[in-house]
């Protein structure tokens, strides 16, 4: 499947970008198959079709989001339902330290690590899986995958929307469609980094706080004691 191809399609038929974004950005979710479609250039392309007014810009919206919800949930119920045959399911039976690489990334981050994979290529098919096989709450999950899809899908349909008003821009041009992309996943994980970072340094500044209120509490005991 080449983007390419599902533009092609989507040209040809326009009716169909709800359904055709539903069912790719499904499959993509799902652990077995997901590396094998590029489905965060594909809606990069959709927006930009549906900037031309050749396709419904709410329809791909609907679409592409309600896969989005749908696969990784269906990709935790594998992780929770195939728990045992997970590391036997390909790729990590072929490449069994992806399988350590996304547990520890799902054990370090928790519920926000459904949110982070869902903007990261290598990430996505597997977290939802690894979570479910590793017992993640399930409304936590739920929580982050509304949100991530809600963002994810949105986010890349509004890319390609916006680019397609360059002149310039072409929905064909790989290039260009790669370099929205990686600027787009910069800019969330540069985002993500920089609130962390913010949170820690509050975290510090209120420990020091405390450390300080504590030492001059305990001055005073010791004064009045004197």
């Amino acid at each position: 499947m080449t983007v390419d191809t599902i533009t092609h399609f989507l040209n040809e038929h326009p009716g169909w970008i709800g359904l055709a974004l539903f069912t790719i950005v499904f499959i993509e979710s799902l652990v077995l198959v997901g590396y094998l479609i590029p489905a965060a250039t594909i809606l990069l392309a959709a927006g930009a079709l549906a900037a031309t007014g050749h396709a419904d810009l709410s329809a791909a919206l609907i679409g592409a989001t309600a896969g989005a919800v749908l696969g990784s949930t269906a990709n935790y119920w594998v992780g929770t339902r195939f728990r045992p045959q997970l590391p036997q399911l390909w790729p990590f039976s072929k490449h069994p330290e992806m399988l350590e690489r996304n547990r520890q990334f799902v054990a370090l981050h928790g519920g926000k690590s459904i949110l982070l994979s869902r903007f990261t290529k290598p990430l996505r098919p597997a977290v939802p899986a690894v979570a479910g096989m590793l017992d993640m709450n399930r409304s936590r999950f739920m929580t982050y995958n509304v949100l991530g899809s809600v963002l994810w899908a949105p986010g890349y349909l509004y890319g390609g929307f916006m680019m397609a008003n360059s002149a310039s821009f072409a929905t064909t041009n790989p290039l260009q469609l790669s370099m929205l992309l990686l600027l787009l996943t910069g800019l969330i994980w540069g985002s993500y980094l920089l609130v962390k970072r913010i949170v820690a340094s509050r975290r510090e500044l209120s420990d020091i706080d405390l450390e300080l209120e504590l030492k001059s509490h305990r001055r005073q005991q010791e004064s009045g004691k004197d």
